[in-house]
């Protein structure tokens, strides 16, 4: 009898053996395929964005450019407020964006004011998020 728990044992310990081999084995499997992706992810070409995508990102920059400029030309900033959608800028010639709109302020007694603009950027190259790459080329309120 204890033969036939020696042998139960030897046999239990060798599926034992199998089971945690083939565990270690699919766990090497999913660790092998995540590092795969994660390889491909980390060195597979960026999709660039298409020159569509690209000038509407520039025009909605050129935007926050003329906005910027209309604020610092206010001088009541305590209250400032530019619509939130409408405002579009519209690609001319040598990488100059147009843009007409208007903000609202308040004046002294907390009146109201609404002022028409337009404004005229160009963009100089680079980063179209760093203010330098743009210049100011026209601004006029009403």
């Amino acid at each position: 009898m204890p033969e036939e728990q020696h042998k139960g044992s030897e046999e239990e310990k060798s599926a034992e053996a199998k089971s945690e081999k083939s565990g270690m084995l699919g766990l090497g499997f999913v660790f092998a395929i995540l590092v795969a992706i994660t390889l491909w992810t980390l060195f597979s070409p960026s999709e660039r964005p298409s020159a569509e995508q690209e000038a509407t990102a520039r025009g909605a920059m050129a935007v926050t450019e003329c906005q910027n400029h209309v604020r610092d030309t206010l001088e009541s900033t305590l209250t400032v407020d530019f619509p939130f959608f409408g405002p579009v800028a519209e690609l001319q010639a040598d990488n100059t964006y147009s843009v007409m709109s208007y903000v609202d302020t308040k004046d002294g007694p907390g009146e109201p004011v609404r002022t028409n603009w337009s404004c005229r950027v160009r963009f100089d190259g680079g980063s179209d998020e760093d203010e330098s790459n743009w210049t100011l080329v026209d601004l006029q309120t009403n």
